[in-house]
């Protein structure tokens, strides 16, 4: 797999778990809306896992954003300067 690749892969994983604690869901909350496992949560959050589109689309839905947030570098500091904003 070439490098761009695993960077996307890793801003993806970055970018699901920050959106999973914005809105205030462990990863079983999660896995629940998505009726995956937990274990599976975590391997997508950890990049061990690369999700197909259809799951990509369904994360994106459960999280209240879209799938090219989560695809794009990391949110997480966004995430963080927006909290510090409000």
């Amino acid at each position: 797999m070439s490098t761009a690749s695993n960077k996307t892969r890793d801003h993806f994983a970055a970018n699901v778990r920050a959106y999973r604690i914005r809105q205030g869901l462990t990863q079983a909350g999660l896995a629940a809306r998505l009726k995956i496992s937990q274990p599976a949560v975590s391997d997508i959050e950890h990049s061990r896992y690369s999700p197909g589109l259809d799951l990509i689309c369904r994360l994106a839905a459960a999280l209240e954003t879209t799938a090219a947030n989560l695809l794009t570098p990391p949110v997480v500091k966004r995430l963080k300067k927006s909290r510090k904003a409000s």
